[in-house]
């Protein structure tokens, strides 16, 4: 049975979900933001302040939407969870329940899957952002993820501690069905294009584009490509513009790597890996692609 990440039809639609601007803590306004990523070709742009919602539907056109959200936060100060959990949440049109400009109050003390549930109960898709940063604890991370729909797998702006990937790996292997999102958490000119989300829908709207982040119809970059990904049940297969570097990561076997062991340079536009587990059984395979450009993660496909 073929099962894939991305939806046969469709266009592919660039986009940053991890926004600050001078109505938060930033030091570019929200007017210049969007220029900035309009002139840059990205097709989409949640504006995400720290605890107020942004509805921002002025600065549409026909070739570029934002996406109404926020970034709470709780601070637990916990060696134990954490010292902190910021929760970027992306209204779903036709569910969202917060205001433009509304302040979000919630009581901090709540634990951050409780959080999580609140945020989703108000109508918002939820990302767990940047847990590196954060030092979301390993042992308990599981725990703290609730039922959030995504993990910040790369945040540009945090720098030193930017990749979070093993903590999608420890949600996975943990049971969680859970996508992996990349951004550039913008607070300054230097945090731009760093990392971005390619989203597959029929056209370019609110409602599909987050419906693409809902199912998973989407990649995570930092600038390398990919055209598809899927497996026939017995093994697993990636497409993608010129790549140095291609692996899979299996959920009960180690991982595979295609490269070039000779190197001389060799690229790869197609790999294929077998489905291969210790106990014949299969949770999830997922595909990370490296190129001069970047690094690109796919959705992980889930064995039922």
């Amino acid at each position: 049975m073929i099962k894939r990440a991305f939806t046969e039809d469709g266009n592919w639609y660039k986009g940053n979900l991890h926004t600050h601007t001078t109505a938060s803590d930033g030091t570019i306004t929200q007017e210049e933001t969007v220029r900035i990523y309009r002139d840059a070709k990205y097709d989409f742009l949640a504006l995400t302040e720290h605890n107020t919602y942004t509805d921002t539907t002025k600065y549409d056109s026909e070739s570029f939407i934002t996406i109404a959200g926020a970034e709470p936060m709780l601070w637990h100060n916990s060696r134990e969870t954490a010292f902190t959990a910021h929760i970027v949440c992306i209204g779903i049109p036709g569910k969202i329940k917060f205001k433009d400009g509304q302040v979000l109050e919630y009581d901090n003390g709540m634990s951050t899957a409780d959080f999580i549930s609140w945020l989703k109960e108000n109508g918002n898709y939820t990302i767990f952002a940047h847990p590196n940063w954060s030092r979301t604890r390993f042992e308990h991370f599981c725990d703290c993820l609730g039922d959030a729909d995504a993990i910040e797998v790369y945040n540009h702006g945090v720098e030193g501690d930017s990749w979070s990937e093993a903590w999608l790996d420890c949600a996975l292997w943990g049971g969680k069905r859970v996508w992996a999102t990349a951004s550039d958490d913008i607070h300054r000119y230097y945090n731009l294009m760093g990392g971005f989300v390619m989203c597959k829908a029929p056209s370019l709207t609110k409602e599909n584009i987050v419906n693409s982040l809902i199912t998973g119809n989407f990649y995570a970059s930092t600038g390398a490509l990919i055209d598809d990904f899927w497996t026939d049940g017995d093994t697993a297969y990636v497409t993608c513009p010129p790549a140095k570097r291609i692996t899979f990561i299996r959920d009960m076997y180690p991982s595979q790597t295609v490269y070039d062991r000779s190197g001389k340079g060799k690229t790869f536009t197609s790999a294929s890996c077998k489905l291969v587990s210790t106990d014949g059984k299969h949770q999830f395979i997922r595909c990370r692609v490296e190129s001069d450009d970047g690094v690109a993660l796919t959705q992980p496909i889930f064995f039922d």
